[in-house]
């Protein structure tokens, strides 16, 4: 029962939303048997709809040629790639070290957990799963970290996650463990505490045990403070859900400030007990609200609406104190919403080149013209963008390029965009380059290397992406964000030592690297060279802001007051003026700002303002925390790890049936596993067929650790019904077998999101009558065989976007039953979507095409191809048709009905389908036009909104009208 809640949830990961199940309906229960019931009803109430979306948590799979290395001490397992012991001993020595202060606030120790490294990604992030009990990491660090070592960070967020998670297996949930196994855990999380708690409080824990973390950094407080002080203090549901008319802050910024706040103020005792009520009182409604008002004195909406006000008052009054500069933007195109002008540069002394984004605008790189005026340039693939560099007409920055198979293998290539012949040119293949910058010529670009390994060095490359130079870093330290001189003769970068970021000179002709800013802890980034003076952007000022290092005379000035923050920074070629990219409530602009104008405040009269509650909590709670974390220098013994022994890790059972390769559900018992390095799942269990009172075993199983996937199934069933024309009963065992082979590939290459997927699948059935077989009976022998291709084209979109702006796909299925089944007919079907632009943003015209033939015989597969909208049961020998429909957005309202309902937009849909059958004698033809209605919603504060509308259906042939009402889980 359980079982259901936590199939697509039990994850919490560092930078992408968690997945948490969808909410009961408010009915009261006093007992736990009351509990269970209900959990039970609501689920099978809602499970069905959204089944295609159950599958416990997996990130992907490293290649099938690494080989793994272990590390095991009492409280950890630590999992790595053979050739990187160092760095796993390392990752070791670190969850050591903060194993019991992490803990100590939530007053809970957590029991063993294994810990996954995967070294071959550069898509920076971490999570924690509790179906199975994992903690996964990514170690190559990116180029916008604070200065705080990555593996660091990200252990101690995670960790937080870990000993949270584990916190839940108390009371009453630790009685359901022993029901349902791991997915109980995962269940009551998702019923009752929200992701903003897990964040908010792991970025806290990031923050105070480290001399960096998240929280002391004016730009994670940026978006929060101007949307409060410019657009009002938001309801709790738009604050937590998000919004499509406004931008509202993700989880881990609202979450980190409720949290942070609420411990400030009320003491660690707020946050236990808002993990203790859910573990212990799941029979409470709202067992998380009720924490927070036992401590505050207000629910949670109460809590969040006065937090929010607090931090208005306070932000206010800190302004009025330091006063700030109000910037006027070059870009001067009407604003659709939210839209970010970023990492903006000088193409030429007039026309400026930045990235733009935001709700209605994927990101693209635009030309803004001296009168603000723009142009799109060019729409970039995917990456972890930190800055352009453009020079001499051209423009580079780094780009992933995903492995084909391997999810978690991506790399990090150099790209080039040619202004004047609009031409594209990927310049590195498969490597891990970072932050790339060209020389003031164009023949040449500095960037960075990460090496799986975590070495780290300098790389200069010709303008076709050949290496001609590297250089190493002090200390073997990693580099960050370098750029040249306008003299071509230096580089400068941000180099993240222990002691902090340091700001650091190349020779370029010597090699020699001296140090021009001491290192630190606070936060600094983007040095730009010119002359004798280097730009660049830091947190002295508690506010982002624009610095001026003068290297002979060794002294920092503030240049810039921003009223939020301002970064980003371009000389102009003489060095007369700076761009920068100055952040409002409705987005970062571009700036363009002359040397008359720089403020040029010492660094040693800079005061800071920010808030900084890490120090309140600091203060009053020392015996809790501490800002730094000893890490010891063990040596660790090291252990082959067998992926072959490891293939079982069973997790979660439960008196449920449930087939992931079906999306079939019935009474029984299931027994679920899949290993840690998720390559392997298993589903095997017991299945009660409730309408014939027969029951079976099965089991399925799916190998993903190869190119190809393998998947296979077996079951034995006893079959019962009864045959009313012969009045007599059938009573039969029916005994399948089968498998498929999968090739996913994954095909994404610039702005185009694109796979393909073949697959091959067979089934054995044989049939042991028990009863008298049927005179009509075929055989007792059946092959059936299925072959499938897809493949899809999909542009970017934004985050308004209903569909892709453009887009393709085309699945090609053929069935066939080949052995002892010669009544069946064979079906062949193609069915084609083409998404195309509307008259208007955001809307989408579809054009889809179908066809589909089947063969001879006297029994039907199910047809592939869908018959147009409106007709719900027909057949034909052949069919072709042509489906449309056009999709726009009608308004969104971020209306709040109580704390059941949040709608957060209203789209429509017009449609007109034509289909032509051809059937034995006659074919027929089926006709319909109509309209659908949707609305994105939350309800009950589920995390991730549904999809639900009306469709009306006219079909002109006869006449007739329907209405049916459609679903979506939107993850």
């Amino acid at each position: 029962m359980l079982f259901f809640l936590n199939l697509a949830c039990s994850k919490i990961t560092c930078n992408k939303f968690s997945k948490i199940p969808i909410n009961l309906l408010c009915a009261k229960v006093k007992t736990l048997k009351c509990l269970v019931l209900t959990i039970f009803f609501c689920n099978c109430l809602f499970f069905l709809p959204f089944s295609a979306f159950s599958q416990f948590y997996m990130m992907g799979q490293d290649p099938a040629s690494i080989r793994w290395k272990q590390v095991n001490t009492d409280n950890f397992q630590v999992i790595f790639p053979e050739g990187v012991e160092d760095e796993g001993k390392r990752l070791t020595n670190i969850l050591e070290a903060i194993y019991s202060q992490v803990s100590s606030s939530l007053e809970h120790e957590p029991k063993k957990v294994s810990v996954i490294l995967h070294n071959q990604s550069v898509v920076a992030n971490g999570f924690v799963s509790y179906a199975p009990f994992r903690q996964e990491m990514f170690s190559i660090s990116p180029q916008d970290i604070y200065p705080q070592d990555w593996l660091e960070q990200l252990a101690i967020h995670e960790f937080r996650h870990v000993v949270q998670l584990d916190k839940i297996n108390q009371g009453v949930t630790r009685l359901l463990y022993f029901l349902f196994g791991e997915q109980a855990i995962g269940a009551v999380l998702g019923l009752y505490i929200h992701p903003w708690f897990f964040e908010g409080d792991a970025v806290l824990e990031e923050t105070v045990h480290s001399k960096a973390g998240r929280g002391r950094l004016p730009s994670f407080e940026m978006p929060l403070k101007a949307q409060v002080i410019e657009k009002g203090v938001y309801s709790y549901e738009k604050g937590i859900h998000g919004s499509f008319k406004d931008f509202v802050p993700d989880f881990y910024t609202t979450g980190y400030f409720l949290v942070a706040s609420g411990r400030a103020k009320h003491g660690a005792g707020l946050w236990q007990d808002a993990l203790n009520y859910p573990a212990r009182k799941p029979h409470l409604i709202t067992p998380f609200s009720r924490a927070i008002k036992k401590h505050t004195g207000v629910n949670k909406w109460g809590f969040y609406n006065e937090t929010m006000r607090e931090l208005l008052d306070q932000w206010i009054w800190r302004d009025s104190i330091r006063g700030f500069e109000n910037y006027i933007a070059l870009n001067q195109d009407p604003r659709s919403g939210f839209t970010n002008y970023r990492y903006p540069v000088l193409l030429n002394d007039s026309v400026v080149i930045a990235q733009k984004s935001g709700l209605g605008h994927y990101p693209q790189f635009v030309t803004i013209y001296p009168d603000g005026s723009e142009e799109r340039l060019h729409v970039p693939g995917y990456s972890s963008m930190v800055k352009l560099s453009a020079k001499a007409g051209k423009v580079v920055w780094s780009e992933y390029t995903f492995d084909k198979r391997w999810d978690n293998r991506v790399w990090s290539d150099i790209v080039s965009y040619d202004v004047s012949k609009r031409k594209r040119k990927r310049l590195t293949r498969k490597r891990y380059l970072h932050a790339p910058d060209l020389s003031p010529d164009g023949e040449q670009m500095v960037t960075v290397e990460t090496l799986p390994d975590n070495t780290y060095a300098l790389v200069v490359l010709n303008a076709n992406g050949e290496e001609t130079m590297r250089y190493g870093t002090p200390g073997g330290n990693f580099p960050i964000t370098p750029s040249w001189s306008e003299s071509g003769k230096e580089i400068v970068f941000v180099l993240l030592r222990p002691e902090g970021k340091s700001i650091e000179m190349l020779d370029v002709p010597t090699g020699q690297i001296s140090t021009i800013l001491s290192p630190g802890f606070d936060d600094i980034s983007l040095p730009v060279m010119h002359g004798n003076e280097v730009f660049f952007h830091g947190t002295w000022s508690g506010t982002d802001n624009i610095y001026r290092l003068d290297i002979q005379e060794r002294k920092v000035y503030q240049i810039t007051n921003a009223h939020y923050g301002a970064r980003d920074i371009s000389i102009a070629s003489d060095g007369s003026e700076i761009l920068f990219a100055d952040y409002t409530a409705d987005g970062y602009n571009v700036v363009r700002l002359h040397r008359d104008h720089f403020l040029e405040i010492p660094l040693d009269s800079v005061v800071n303002h920010s808030l900084a509650l890490h120090e309140h909590i600091m203060s009053e709670e020392s015996h809790y925390l501490t800002d730094s974390i000893e890490v010891s220098d063990t040596d660790h013994e090291t252990k082959r790890y067998s992926k072959l022994r490891n293939l079982l890790n069973i997790h979660s059972w439960g008196p449920i049936s449930y087939d992931f390769s079906s999306d079939r559900v019935d009474a029984g018992l299931s027994l679920l596993s899949q290993n840690l390095l998720s390559t392997t799942v298993v589903n095997a269990g017991y299945r009660y067929n409730l309408f014939e009172q027969q029951g079976g075993l099965y089991s399925t199983v799916s190998y993903l650790g190869w190119y190809p996937v393998l998947n296979a199934n077996v079951s034995r069933t006893n079959r019962f019904l009864v045959d009313a024309e012969q009045g007599v009963d059938r009573q039969w065992i029916e005994n399948s077998v089968g498998g498929s082979i999968v090739l996913p590939l994954n095909l994404t290459r610039n702005k185009y999101r694109r796979g393909l997927s073949a697959s091959l699948s067979g089934n054995l059935l044989t049939t042991e009558w028990i009863s008298e077989m049927p005179d009509e009976h075929l055989g007792n022998k059946f092959l059936f065989a299925g072959y499938n291709l897809f493949a899809f084209r999909y542009h970017r979109m934004a985050p308004r976007d209903l569909r892709p702006e453009w887009g393709q796909s085309v699945r090609i299925n053929f069935r066939h039953a080949p052995l002892g089944a010669d009544g069946y007919r064979s079906v062949f079907s193609v069915n084609t979507q083409f998404f195309m632009p509307g008259l208007f943003k955001h809307h989408s015209l579809r054009l889809s095409g179908v066809y589909q033939h089947n063969g001879p015989g006297t029994l039907a597969f199910q047809s592939i191809i869908p018959f147009p909208r409106g007709y719900f049961i027909g057949f034909e020998k052949e069919m072709k048709g042509i489906y449309s429909d056009y999709h726009f957005p009608l308004f969104y309202p971020d209306w709040r009905i109580g704390p059941l309902l949040y709608i957060q937009r209203f789209s429509m849909a017009v449609f007109a389908d034509f289909a032509q059958g051809v059937g034995t004698e006659n074919g027929m033809a089926y006709r319909s036009v109509g309209a659908e209605l949707y609305s994105d919603f939350h309800l009950v504060n589920f995390v991730f909104p549904l999809n639900i509308g009306v469709r009306f259906s006219y079909l002109p042939i006869t006449e007739r009208t329907s209405f049916e009402i459609i679903y979506n889980l939107a993850f």
